[in-house]
């Protein structure tokens, strides 16, 4: 029979049709881990799942409300314009109490078809799923105490002042400047105006320019008492160690053979074991990074270098979360230990650093360009990023044992990340516009670790303000790769 409804009356209906779906897919509750104590229902986590809100838990993480009906609340992931990703108030469990059910495969590092309490969910998503850390994390904000010193109803002051008193205890355990002389907390710098102490510095450049090639170079210089690249002297370093190094691209043999062939062989180490070499190159689960921070401490290196970021972890440092799970931690090591962390990545078409989120994240930024690959062509490197006045650029030329430097580098590369004169944004022989820049340096950041779903791409590209025509544009300016899954949608990705 010939249905006379207009398009707008049948997707009405099938709104209508879904609210009053009753169905519920299959709870597999994540259920907090299990403790030795007969306090049942006192832990901290217990506590978390009575007193938290959703909004807690999801929202410092980029989840979105999209829609409530009722008790139910409808999310959308991060990274997601608009839909229903996940649900609250629908599902509930006698341990967990209301469950955040999750429909997403893509709502990493929570699992789809799963229901999740709010303090299962807060370890998966802050702690890599170690109960035990986020256990003491909602403990360090008050909950599980015996005697809880928030949320009390407010009373007179004791002093007699007449204002209500919230009932929160004053805390006089607080830090001062004095506290922070005594760790020795001034910017104090390596190499002057170029990388400093007890901070996250960023090195980026294309592959194959020389990248580990220049720290190695550095450790050498300060082995061997010679001046920095500018010029300014060195000072020793009292350990036996001048790097330890996280060989995230498996370097492994470059790395002995420069090491050695530049003289300091017997002063650098890595982040691997004596019965594994070549492991402890991975920094992703909470125990990644204490298992690193254990063998500095250990180590007490003056650079600790991870070589590539890319190589070394699974987080998208595109996106402002993950970028932060992988700097936080790094940035207490080099403080408490009182290193120079530097952090190697690759630069985007416009040579600029890849991932955004990873330069906001680190103190310095130095970046390394040159118009070819070639040994013998000159580099240009340069401070993009500082608390402190830039220094000039130096030039850098590769050498077998060491590498040499001078005061006149090379220019640097232009808007479009190419090496010409300057360019007319609307000659399009010179290169794609400034949109279309825009647009492809996103999708380089999207791609950087995975392909993903064309719609999610169009979708999200919408919210930013690039239409389907200009994303398109930008595929096709980066030659992204199109494939299908086995039910037809597209997926795109970034060209080995």
């Amino acid at each position: 029979m010939q249905s006379n409804l207009t398009l707008e009356e049948y997707e009405l209906f099938c709104t209508v049709a879904r609210e009053l779906n009753e169905y519920v897919p299959p709870e597999r509750v994540v259920k907090p881990a299990a403790a030795s104590s007969d306090a049942k229902g006192d832990r901290p986590g217990d506590d978390f799942n009575r007193r938290a809100s959703w909004a807690e838990v999801l929202e410092p993480h980029g989840w979105k409300v999209e829609s409530s009906s009722g008790d139910v609340t409808y999310w959308t992931r991060p990274g997601k314009g608009r839909g229903v990703s996940a649900t609250t108030g629908k599902c509930t469990s006698d341990l967990g109490g209301d469950l955040l059910y999750v429909f997403s495969s893509n709502a990493d590092p929570l699992e789809p078809d799963r229901g999740y309490s709010k303090f299962s969910a807060l370890a998966a998503i802050e702690y890599g799923g170690d109960f035990t850390a986020a256990a003491k994390a909602v403990a360090d904000r008050g909950y599980g105490a015996s005697e809880p010193t928030v949320y009390l109803s407010p009373t007179v002051s004791e002093k007699g002042s007449g204002k209500p008193d919230d009932g929160i205890p004053a805390c006089h355990d607080f830090a001062t400047n004095d506290d922070l002389r005594n760790l020795d907390l001034g910017v104090r710098w390596v190499w002057d105006r170029w990388l400093q102490f007890g901070t996250v510095n960023l090195l980026a450049a294309e592959g194959g320019l020389g990248k580990t090639r220049f720290v190695a170079d550095l450790c050498r210089r300060i082995h061997a008492g010679q001046p920095w690249p500018d010029g300014t002297p060195t000072t020793g370093w009292d350990s036996r160690y001048l790097a330890m190094w996280v060989a995230g691209d498996r370097n492994h043999g470059e790395l002995l053979e420069l090491s050695e062939k530049f003289g300091f062989g017997n002063r650098i180490c890595y982040s691997g074991t004596k019965a594994d070499p070549l492991g402890g190159v991975t920094l992703h689960a909470v125990m990644d990074f204490r298992a690193l921070h254990a063998k500095a401490k250990a180590a007490r290196p003056l650079f600790l270098v991870i070589d590539t970021a890319g190589g070394s972890t699974p987080f998208n440092l595109a996106k402002q979360e993950e970028a932060r799970s992988f700097f936080a931690p790094l940035s207490d090591m080099a403080v408490r230990l009182g290193m120079c962390v530097i952090v190697i990545t690759h630069l985007n078409a416009t040579k600029n650093v890849l991932g955004k989120r990873a330069e906001e994240r680190v103190r310095c930024v130095i970046r390394m360009t040159a118009e070819n690959k070639e040994p013998g062509t000159a580099r240009r490197i340069e401070v993009t990023k500082s608390n402190s006045l830039f220094p000039k650029p130096i030039g850098m030329r590769l050498g077998d044992t060491g590498n040499e430097y001078d005061d006149n580098p090379p220019p640097p590369p232009d808007q479009s990340g190419g090496y010409g004169n300057n360019r007319d944004d609307d000659d399009t022989s010179k290169g794609p516009p400034t949109k279309v820049r825009e647009c492809s340096d996103w999708l380089q950041e999207r791609l950087a670790t995975a392909p993903e779903r064309v719609a999610e791409l169009l979708t999200e590209g919408e919210s930013r303000g690039y239409s389907t025509g200009l994303v398109y544009k930008a595929k096709k300016h980066l030659n992204l790769t199109e494939t299908k899954d086995s039910n037809s949608r597209k997926w795109w990705g970034l060209t080995s």
